[in-house]
């Protein structure tokens, strides 16, 4: 397995973040 393969934790978690925030910002918009 190379490393470059490896699914960076770190990046996994900002891109959840980022997705997830967008969600909410939808959300929020419903809801207004």
């Amino acid at each position: 397995m190379d490393g470059t393969e490896r699914i960076d934790p770190v990046l996994q978690w900002h891109s959840f973040l980022s997705g997830h925030a967008s969600w909410l910002q939808c959300e929020r918009h419903d809801i207004a």
